[in-house]
């Protein structure tokens, strides 16, 4: 029951009594009156009852007034909490969509900034193309003025040589040495050149005489000449000259190198001299004098169209470096090494990696006593069918990863007077030589901790392993690829 029908109740009840007590007064003041006709009693029951359903009905229309006016006011409290919510969540989601329309006019702005910029870079490309496209005209326009000047001569004026607008020389034509004086000064547009002169960067096609007095160091003289072709230096006097590294530097152009009376014999230093000059096809070097040279790196790096290389000549006795002498030296076919003397070599790290054309090769007469170094020595001979190492000693190495990685071709390789005491890393030594019958291991020791990973990656399945050493058995074993091979 509901507050509104407990209050209604209570009234109904309170009537009821009050309408009792009357009666109870009136039947009293009726006794008193002696009255004792039935009929009026008749009469008087009836008035009361119906005094009662008038009182009672007048209770219940009061009780529904009460009630509905209670009702209301709840209602109303209701419609006013729920009309403030949806005014705020009106509101809420009016502030909503203006800070979405504000976001999209930030986007828009952004878009728009963009794509301003997009233009601005089109338009800087499109400028600098047109730069570029202006910059090779004017380089083809020079190039053609060179060549017009080709048969351009020095002039000699009382014991002095000047070249005029230097920019356009193609060519420096060949000047008999003995016109030219102890005194004599090499002008360009005024300038006095001190000996020697350095080309690089010049755009110069061919030289066929430098200087008749010459510094002791030329290192990098003819370094970065991209565009020489030729080059004669038969008149070159280099009795002097100690240093000759980089001196041919990146003559990636050259074709032809005439060195047929350069004096080599004071020269030490021959660290990249012919690097990547990589359209020389043969190099003679018969003459060389190489008894004090001491370093010989990357000597050759590069010369990837040389085919065949003879050094039968060469005295290397005092070469201590022939790291990467040999490098990417990819169309050799023939190297003659015989007279190699490596007796003070210590380095000899990708010596000949890359050269991927060789067949054979004899390093019999090699003292590896001293290397420490061998890392990714024959790596990538991927052509290689014969090499004789026997002779090789390596008590004092202690790099040999990659050492005959890719040596696709390999057979047959003898390592029988290997010493391998001191050596820390063997990855990836016999990774891909996918064409190994046998390899002998028994002598290969491992007593230090050592780096061992994918030794025999992919080495021929067939291959007949000789391994005494654990360790060595166990990084076999775990191979993947040698499940098939004969351990024993």
């Amino acid at each position: 029951m509901t507050e509104n029908e407990k209050d209604s109740n209570s009234g109904l009840e309170k009537l009821e009594n009050e309408e009792e007590n009357d009666n109870i007064e009136k039947y009293k003041k009726k006794e008193n009156d002696s009255k004792t006709d039935n009929e009026f009693k008749n009469e008087d029951f009836n008035n009361q009852n119906e005094k009662k359903i008038q009182k009672k009905e007048q209770l219940e229309e009061f009780s529904k007034e009460v009630c509905e006016g209670k009702n209301n006011k709840e209602l109303n409290s209701n419609y006013i909490k729920i009309t403030q919510q949806y005014q705020k969540t009106k509101r809420e989601n009016e502030e909503l969509k203006e800070k979405e329309k504000q976001k999209d006019e930030e986007l828009k702005k952004k878009d728009e900034e963009l794509k301003k910029k997009d233009e601005e870079l089109k338009e800087k490309e499109k400028k600098k193309e047109e730069e570029l496209k202006k910059k090779e005209e004017e380089l083809k326009q020079k190039e053609k003025e060179i060549m017009q000047n080709n048969n351009k001569e020095l002039n000699l004026i009382s014991g002095k040589v000047f070249i005029e607008n230097k920019d356009l020389i193609n060519e420096i034509q060949l000047i008999n040495p003995k016109k030219i004086q102890n005194d004599t000064i090499i002008k360009y547009n005024g300038q006095n050149i001190k000996s020697p002169y350095k080309f690089q960067n010049k755009g110069l096609h061919s030289i066929n005489y430098v200087f008749h007095n010459i510094d002791s160091d030329i290192s990098d003289i003819f370094s970065k000449c991209y565009y020489l072709r030729f080059l004669d230096l038969s008149n070159f006097n280099s009795d002097n000259v100690t240093n000759m590294s980089d001196m041919f530097y990146k003559c990636s152009s050259l074709t032809s190198l005439n060195l047929s009376n350069i004096n080599t014999n004071n020269v030490t230093n021959m660290n990249k001299m012919f690097y990547e000059c990589s359209s020389l096809t043969s190099l003679n070097l018969s003459h060389f004098n190489t008894i004090n040279v001491t370093n010989m790196s990357d000597m050759f790096y590069y010369c990837s169209s040389l085919i065949s290389l003879n050094l039968a000549n060469f005295n290397t006795n005092n070469v201590t470096n022939m790291e990467s002498m040999f490098s990417y030296c990819s169309s050799l076919t023939y190297l003659n090494l015989s007279n190699f003397n490596t007796n003070n070599v210590t380095n000899m790290e990708n010596m000949f990696y890359k050269c991927s054309s060789l067949t054979s090769l004899n390093l019999i007469t090699f003292n590896s006593n001293n290397v420490t170094n061998m890392k990714a020595m024959f790596s990538g001979c991927s052509s290689l069918i014969s090499l004789n190492i026997s002779n090789f000693k390596t008590d004092n190495v202690t790099n040999m990863e990659n050492m005959f990685s890719d040596c696709s071709s390999l057979k047959i390789l003898d390592l029988s007077n290997f010493n391998t005491n001191n050596v820390i890393n063997m990855s990836w030594m016999f990774s891909e030589c996918s064409s190994l019958n046998s390899l002998d291991l028994s002598n290969f020791n491992t007593n230090k901790d050592i780096m061992m990973n994918n030794m025999f990656f992919n080495i021929q399945k067939a291959c007949k392993i000789n391994v005494n050493d654990n360790k060595i058995k166990s990084e076999l074993e775990n191979t993947e690829y040698n499940k098939k091979c004969n351990i024993f």
